[in-house]
């Protein structure tokens, strides 16, 4: 149960063969538990005096099937219903000994965080390992289609190659544009050196979705050993700037305009103290409500040469 340490010994356990989950069948000394998953995450902890493995399978005994394989630490997403039996052993039928094994349940992992939320990836306090070999998303949007969601990385301990990259990754993807900003990893707790600054979470830690109401997918993945204890992300969202709600303001000499086409269009107003000159074809166009205005002050000009229109309608008129 949720925060039972088990105390056993392997030493006088007959010797059985069974798939180790990791590189095939196994003759050792193992001890079986058994539990029933309630859909939350768990971890296991095991402390022993010989080189062991934790691994947890589901099914029957004659037909197991691997879940999860790990060297003393796993992270687990059960499933409600389900039961599973977890094998303590050694790599070898000499490898016995006094053990220990700690579970404990873990905070339910939301995979569609939505603004305002952390996400702790493992989801466990005191913080867990992630576990070997798994792959998971997290689909990341705004709460109002109208917003920009961000995700700004707090946390990571993520393995990395030092050479090359990453052996264990985070991958974040723009849904609108369907684009991968990379792969990243970094190990804050510094046990490693540091990956090549390209795929750095530390130098990299904060992605924002092209256009409002677009999401960003976080693909977490693993390869076959050598776990972290994961990372933390921040989901913010901000609304998005809508031109056609605010006024425009031209200004000489900054915004002059000497050639080509140039609109400016608003449901607001405009106020203009620019000079048009050139060939230049200039339009402006501001909102259609009678509180709405085209202000030509002072210092506003257009020369000889140049073609300047003023219109009323705004941004829902088809002069754009």
């Amino acid at each position: 149960s949720c925060g039972e340490t088990l105390n056993g010994d392997n030493s006088n356990v007959p010797v059985t063969e069974y798939n180790d989950c990791f590189s095939g069948l196994n003759d050792s000394r193992r001890i079986w538990y058994s539990f029933t998953g309630n859909g939350d995450p768990i971890s296991l902890s095991l402390n022993s005096s010989f080189p062991d493995f934790l691994n947890i399978y589901s099914n029957s005994c004659d037909q197991l099937v691997c879940e999860s394989t790990s060297r003393g630490e796993t992270y687990f997403q059960t499933q409600a219903g389900v039961d599973y039996l977890i094998a303590v052993f050694g790599a070898a039928a000499s490898d016995v000994g006094a053990f220990s094994l700690e579970l404990n349940c873990c905070p339910s992992l939301n995979l569609n965080p939505g603004c305002g939320e952390i996400v702790n990836y493992p989801s466990c306090n005191p913080p867990a390992v992630y576990n070997n070999s798994e792959v998971i998303t997290f689909n990341v949007c705004p709460d109002n289609p109208a917003d920009i969601v961000e995700i700004n990385f707090t946390y990571f301990d993520i393995e990395v190659n030092s050479s090359s990259g990453c052996y264990d990754f985070v991958e974040i993807s723009d849904d609108a544009t369907s684009t991968s900003f990379g792969t990243f990893c970094s190990e804050e707790d510094g046990d490693q050196s540091t990956t090549v600054a390209e795929n750095d979470l530390f130098l990299n830690p904060t992605f924002t979705a092209s256009s409002p109401g677009s999401c960003l997918t976080v693909t977490f993945q693993t390869d076959v050993s050598v776990q972290e204890t994961g990372f933390s992300f921040e989901v913010n969202c901000t609304p998005s700037t809508d031109p056609c709600a605010e006024d425009i303001t031209l200004v000489s000499p900054d915004d002059d305009i000497a050639t080509g086409t140039y609109l400016a269009i608003t449901n607001e107003s405009i106020f203009a103290t620019n000079v048009i000159s050139g060939n230049s074809t200039v339009d402006f166009n501001a909102g259609s409500d009678p509180t709405k205005a085209i202000y030509l002050d002072a210092g506003f000009e257009v020369a000889v040469g140049a073609e300047f229109h003023a219109y009323f309608g705004g941004c829902n008129t088809s002069q754009k």
